[in-house]
């Protein structure tokens, strides 16, 4: 009797075959073959010389860590070209408010140590200090800031005052005081906000010397559930941008005349104070308060708000770090004598041969 015979099983693969692993796939995927041979670096790319090779566990070790060797070689960084410039100037434009791109400009492009971070700083439109931006390595990502880890956080936490104080006055903003002041404070306020009138008394019941140590800088921000707020900011943004001296005036009769302002008369009434002002060209004021010129302003500093996590008024920033619990002059003093104390003790430690420091206020 016959018997069937049954034709031999073939697997995918020869019994005596050795399996490749994962490591041995990925080996061979680039190219990689080391045995007695010369490793060849050229920038971050590995070029293996040679013939056959027998890759044990210790070679591939050596492979492996071959390739994380040559990975910590400086590599070229990528080139930002004008397409990509534009894009970053339009997208900061629209982001924080600063003015149109084409009033834009890029005055410095370089690389961060060495790193492919790119600091970037921007001119013109409505900044009145030069804006620095990190731009990331694969030029997707940009950001304000940066914390190198290799200071120490004593020095990390001075640079993030100093970016902050310059976030703060980067903007043509109405300011009262000497820029040069040893104390600048940034308030974000509301006309219709009494807590900001409450503020505006307070630093107004500062001794002479507290205030002439201080550059005080105001920056709009009407919230939204306040009616006449944000037509008066703009009437008060008109008038800040003839003079500083004309927007003061204007903010102190708002907060004077805060409670008896309604929605229907707050507008015309501070309309009217400012046409009486002596320096304010009222048909100017007039056509910008009427074509909400100013808009643009309000609109500005609401985006820094926003960037800054600011949702409610007044928010105070002394020398770029923000102030809270002021609830009287007392408070605000003893800010600012902390202030003006933490100013001089840093300019003390960056003195050299015996320079002389300024003095705390007595």
């Amino acid at each position: 009797m016959l018997t069937a015979r049954t034709a031999p099983h073939h697997t995918s693969r020869p019994p005596s075959a050795v399996v490749d692993t994962p490591f041995d796939l990925e080996t061979r995927r680039i190219g990689v073959f080391l045995f007695k041979r010369q490793c060849r670096i050229s920038r971050n790319k590995i070029a293996i010389v040679g013939g056959k090779a027998l890759l044990s566990i210790k070679k591939a070790s050596y492979v492996l860590f071959c390739l994380l060797w040559c990975s910590l070689l400086p590599a070229e960084c990528p080139p930002l070209n004008d397409a990509k410039t534009q894009e970053i100037i339009s997208y900061a434009a629209k982001l924080w408010q600063i003015g149109e791109a084409s009033q834009l400009n890029l005055i410095s492009n370089g690389t961060l140590g060495t790193t492919c971070y790119r600091n970037l700083t921007l001119d013109g439109g409505s900044i009145k200090h030069p804006m620095t931006l990190i731009l990331s390595p694969d030029q997707r990502f940009i950001s304000g800031w940066l914390i190198d880890l290799t200071r120490t956080p004593e020095d990390a936490q001075r640079d993030e005052m100093d970016r902050m104080k310059r976030l703060l006055t980067r903007d043509v903003s109405p300011h009262k005081g000497d820029p040069s002041s040893p104390v600048t404070i940034v308030e974000f306020a509301d006309f219709e906000c009494p807590y900001c009138k409450a503020f505006d008394h307070s630093f107004s019941s500062l001794p002479e010397n507290m205030r002439q140590a201080v550059n005080l800088v105001f920056k709009h921000l009407p919230l939204p559930n306040h009616p006449w707020a944000r037509e008066v900011a703009g009437a008060a943004a008109c008038a800040g941008l003839q003079s500083d001296r004309a927007f003061w005036l204007v903010h102190d009769f708002i907060f004077k005349e805060q409670e008896s302002f309604t929605y229907s008369t707050a507008l015309d009434r501070v309309s009217k104070f400012a046409s009486n002002l002596p320096d304010l060209n009222v048909k100017e004021f007039n056509d910008c308060v009427t074509n909400h010129q100013a808009d643009s302003v309000i609109s500005r500093d609401e985006s820094l708000a926003r960037t800054l996590l600011i949702n409610r008024t007044p928010t105070i920033f002394v020398n770029g770090v923000r102030a809270e619990a002021v609830h009287s002059s007392q408070d605000l003093e003893l800010i600012i004598r902390r202030a003006v104390g933490n100013k001089n003790e840093e300019k003390q430690q960056r003195t050299e041969n015996g320079v002389a420091v300024s003095e705390p206020l007595n």
